[in-house]
């Protein structure tokens, strides 16, 4: 199994459960509340490491209690913590998370914290000094000039890169990292934002045309929408669960998907086992909580008649 390299955002999530999304001026109680790591790549990359990956993150927090506490829960999870800075007198991205209860749908309200900052400043002049016997590299779109030139020098080295963008994400190298990228996997939302597609498939074919072996395009409830530079196209269900939360979905998506790409399943079956671990993930409150195990995975895809 091949080590899998994250550069990327790790947050603090404050995550509350409560009966409705209030509107303005209103107050409610919590049904329950919890306190996780989160962020895009840092998620990806705890669930790969739970389902038995080699991983480890690069990026950076602050020198407070929430930075304190993403890298002991990496050190927990078994994520390599090597190429963390701490950036003085600066604040770790944090998020407080509204979940609805009956629907498990959330509500984001986000500090990025040093996150804002485009690059890793203390890093050595040359960033293939990190790829030494990586497999894959996953990236989020954070720490975006750092990203390309790692990026580059993975290209060069021919180590597969996937990537992940946030909805809202706008910075203006986003098309030089999906061009370096051998598998894009968006939501739909950045999907028709970016190509100003409305139609999800047309939107995944132009970004396609970036250079990408396959773009993924996840689609929540909907499951995933695939094409390739082949010209296959294909749609995977999501797989049907009691819904309590879907933060972090995605990030597990991407998670799974990394660890069935290292351990070298085809990609139709690489996007069904994250399907699979996304739907686990979903069954439990917070964006870590419920990432599952691999036998936990094969389980639930056994119990439906699916072998990988």
């Amino acid at each position: 199994m091949k080590k899998i390299l994250g550069l990327g955002g790790v947050t603090t999530d404050q995550i509350g459960v409560v009966d409705h999304i209030p509107s303005s001026d209103e107050v409610i109680r919590l049904q329950e509340y919890r306190l996780q790591q989160g962020g895009m790549v840092a998620t990806a990359l705890v669930a790969a490491a739970r389902l038995g990956a080699e991983t480890e993150f690069l990026g950076a927090v602050g020198d407070d209690q929430n930075g304190r506490f993403a890298v002991e829960r990496f050190a927990a999870e078994g994520v390599g913590t090597a190429g963390v800075r701490v950036v003085p007198d600066s604040i770790s991205a944090f998020s407080f998370i509204l979940v609805e209860k009956v629907s498990g749908k959330r509500t984001i309200i986000h500090e990025p914290g040093v996150q804002r900052n485009r690059r890793l400043n203390d890093l050595p002049g040359d960033p293939s000094a990190f790829l030494s016997g990586v497999g894959y590299l996953h990236l989020d779109g954070f720490w975006m000039d750092t990203a390309v030139a790692l990026a580059e020098n993975a290209k060069e080295a021919g180590i597969p890169i996937t990537l992940d963008i946030g909805q809202n994400q706008r910075d203006p190298k986003i098309g030089t990292l999906l061009a370096l990228a051998d598998f894009v996997v968006p939501s739909l939302a950045f999907s028709r934002r970016y190509t100003q597609s409305e139609e999800g498939q047309s939107a995944a074919q132009a970004l396609l045309g970036y250079g990408a072996k396959a773009v993924i395009q996840t689609l929540g409830e909907q499951g995933a929408f695939v094409a390739t530079r082949e010209g296959q196209s294909f749609t995977v269900p999501a797989f049907p669960v009691q819904v309590v939360d879907t933060t972090g979905a995605g990030d597990s998506f991407h998670g799974g998907f990394l660890f069935a790409l290292s351990r070298g399943y085809p990609l139709r079956e690489a996007v069904v086992f994250a399907s699979a671990v996304a739907a686990l993930k979903c069954t439990r409150l917070g964006g870590q909580a419920g990432l599952p195990s691999y036998p936990q995975v094969q389980r639930f895809l056994s119990d439906r008649g699916i072998r990988l």
